[in-house]
């Protein structure tokens, strides 16, 4: 296998799973984003699944990103990590989606200092109730939106969370669970747009995650290990 071409053909094993669950959900492969998340990639890596066509890619630090950000101007940049006030300035110019807010007051910092392009915002919820997890409690969310409502600069699109590391199969409460609240947010008219996205899924667990609607799948190991390519049968392709 030549450098990196692994990944082409992880990006098309990964496109082909998402679409298999999509469909066994009644939906169209279209209807999820995969973002490559890139943040232990090297740059040349990162060009390599940019250039296998996965043009939305993650991060969850600044300035480790920033390398692999100036090699690639052409991406929709996601930051996916927790988000300290500190550094916003930093974040806003660059991401276009924020998919870690965890609380009001850091929602508040972003709309004070956002661009004219405001980043789509996620709301990070802990559906689990795992203490290792950031993100708010289910029954914080909908205080939370009512609140941010009338916040400028700022758009909450949807909602991120991430479940335990175990078998795929258990996961499935976490998301349907996550799936739920969106639903029963946007039928109280929570916030004063819809709620559409639900950020959910990596590597171990993707494939539950888009049976149980996910829009934005996470995904780093499926798409950059050699061994992933490997175990698909795929090892001598050009």
């Amino acid at each position: 296998m030549t450098a990196h071409s692994h990944i082409r053909c992880n990006v098309a094993a990964v496109r082909q799973r998402i679409a298999a669950a999509a469909e066994r959900s009644g939906r169209t492969p279209d209807a999820v984003r995969l973002v490559a998340v890139t943040k232990t990639a090297t740059p040349d890596e990162a060009r390599a699944v940019f250039d296998a066509g996965v043009h939305d890619l993650g991060e969850n630090r600044w300035p480790d990103a920033a390398q692999r950000v100036s090699a690639l101007p052409g991406a929709s940049w996601h930051f996916i990590g927790r988000l300290q006030k500190n550094k916003i300035n930093k974040i806003l110019p660059v991401f276009s989606w924020i998919h870690s807010i965890d609380g009001l007051p850091l929602l508040k910092a972003v709309s004070s200092r956002a661009p004219e392009s405001p980043p789509s915002v996620l709301l990070e919820v802990n559906v689990s109730g795992e203490s290792s997890k950031q993100g708010l409690p289910p029954d914080d969310v909908l205080d939370v939106l009512r609140s941010a409502s009338s916040l400028p600069g700022v758009a909450v699109v949807g909602l991120m969370t991430m479940a335990p590391y175990v078998a795929p199969e258990l996961t499935r409460p976490v998301f349907r669970g996550l799936h739920a609240l969106m639903d029963d947010l946007n039928s109280r008219s929570a916030y004063r747009i819809p709620l559409e996205h639900l950020s959910m899924g990596m590597s171990n667990d993707f494939e539950v995650a888009v049976e149980e609607g996910s829009t934005i799948v996470r995904i780093g190991t499926a798409l950059f290990d050699p061994q992933t390519a490997i175990a698909q049968g795929v090892s001598n392709a050009p």
